[in-house]
């Protein structure tokens, strides 16, 4: 149960965060003082970088702990999804993610 928490909450501030990126600019120009503002655009985009990459870590060796290698399947094809997209759509597939997880997880309690 603490995993699948772990998965929602470092999931929710990836998507925080991508969403303060994307809104840099204009919350420059209205001055807003938010963590990316106070990070910068360059060091926020590494730290989301780096909580990515521990997102899909740690869901890969959670889903590999509980035996849900069908959804292990997923995260590797969600992780291939990034060459394709656009950059702008990243936020679905960790979307994606949390679904299969979640639902692989329920489903094996």
């Amino acid at each position: 149960m603490l995993g699948t928490l772990a998965i929602v909450l470092l999931a929710s501030l990836i998507n925080q965060i991508d969403n303060q990126i994307r809104d840099f600019e204009v919350d420059k120009i209205t001055n807003t003082n938010n963590s990316v503002q106070r990070l910068g655009f360059h060091n926020a985009s590494s730290i989301n970088r780096a909580l990515l990459m521990l997102f899909y870590t740690f869901s890969f060796v959670f889903c590999y702990f509980l035996g849900l290698y069908f959804t292990m399947i997923l995260i590797l094809l969600n992780l291939s999804l990034f060459y394709f997209v656009n950059p702008s759509k990243y936020g679905y597939i960790i979307e994606f993610t949390i679904i299969w997880i979640l639902y692989y997880f329920w489903n094996t309690l």
